[in-house]
C-alpha cells in the first residue's frame, strides 16, 4: 500500500471493497476488474488495442497501474524487456505474484499510482487501464505527475478505457433504465449494480489533455473501435513525451 495519505483515501473504501471481492472471484476475468459481461474473446481484443497503443518495443521497461490479477501483463511481458505492476489492493497484487511468477521479467509491488517507488525516468511505456473511474481528479492529477516523473524521455502513457464525461448523461439514463427493467436480476443485484455506476468518476477528454500539456505531454485522443465493449461511452487516450 502506498505510504501517502492522499493516495490510500484516493482509492474510496467502496471501491477498496469491490475489488477485494473481485480477488475472491472464481473468474480470473473478473479478477482482472472486468465485468462478468466480458468473454475471453473481449478481453483478448482489449489486450490488443493496448499494446497497439503502446508501441511497445523489446528493449522497453513497461509500468502497468492497477495490474489487478495480471491478465493483462501475462501478454505485455512477452513484449518487453522488463514488466512492472503496481497494485493498491494486497489480494490482487498476491493474484498476480502468483499468477506471473514463471516470468523472471516480471515485478508486482502493492502501490497506488501516485506513489510507484520507482527511480524517476525507469519506464518507457505506461498502461492506465480502467483504473481513473476510480479516482477522484486530484488523485488522478496526482498520479500523471508521477507517471511523467517515472517515464524516460521518449516515453508514452496510455489511459485506457476512460469514461467520457460528454457522454455519461445519455448513458446513465439508458443504462439505468435497462438495469431497472432487468428480470433476471434481483432487487439487491440491481442496486450494486446502481451504486457502482454512481460511485465512479467521468473525465472530460479536454480535461485530461490540458492536465498532459501542463506536464509537457503531447495528447491525443483515440475512439474505441465499434465493436468494443462500451465503446459509446468511453475513449482512449495516448500521452507522448
Amino acid at each position: 500500500m502506498s505510504t501517502s495519505t492522499q493516495t490510500s483515501e484516493s482509492l474510496t473504501a467502496f471501491w477498496r471493497a469491490e475489488y477485494e471481492r473481485k480477488a475472491a472471484h472464481d473468474s480470473p476475468i473478473v479478477q482482472s476488474g472486468r465485468g462478468c459481461k466480458y468473454d475471453a474473446q473481449e478481453l483478448r481484443n482489449e489486450i490488443s488495442r493496448a499494446i497497439s497503443l503502446l508501441q511497445i518495443e523489446r528493449s522497453h521497461t513497461v509500468l502497468d497501474v492497477g495490474c489487478a490479477n495480471g491478465l493483462f501483463g501475462s501478454t505485455l511481458i512477452a513484449c518487453c524487456q522488463e514488466y512492472v505492476g503496481i497494485e493498491p489492493v494486497e489480494a490482487l497484487a498476491k493474484l498476480a505474484r502468483r499468477n506471473l511468477a514463471e516470468f523472471e521479467n516480471a515485478k508486482i509491488l502493492t502501490a497506488s499510482g501516485d506513489d510507484v517507488r520507482l527511480p524517476s525516468g525507469s519506464v518507457d511505456r505506461v498502461l492506465i487501464a480502467e483504473v481513473i473511474q476510480l479516482n477522484p481528479p486530484a488523485a488522478v492529477r496526482r498520479m500523471l505527475q508521477e507517471m511523467a516523473r517515472v517515464l524516460r524521455k521518449p516515453g508514452r502513457i496510455v489511459i485506457f478505457s476512460v469514461p467520457d464525461r460528454e457522454k455519461q448523461a445519455a448513458f446513465e439514463s439508458d443504462y439505468t433504465e435497462e438495469i431497472r427493467r432487468a428480470d433476471h436480476l434481483s432487487d439487491g443485484e440491481k442496486a450494486a449494480i446502481l451504486n457502482r455506476q454512481a460511485n465512479a468518476h467521468w473525465y472530460a477528454a479536454d480535461e485530461l489533455v490540458a492536465w498532459a500539456n501542463e506536464l509537457g505531454g503531447s495528447a491525443r485522443v483515440e475512439r474505441l473501435p465499434e465493436n468494443a465493449p462500451n465503446c459509446d461511452h468511453r475513449f482512449d487516450l495516448v500521452i507522448d513525451f
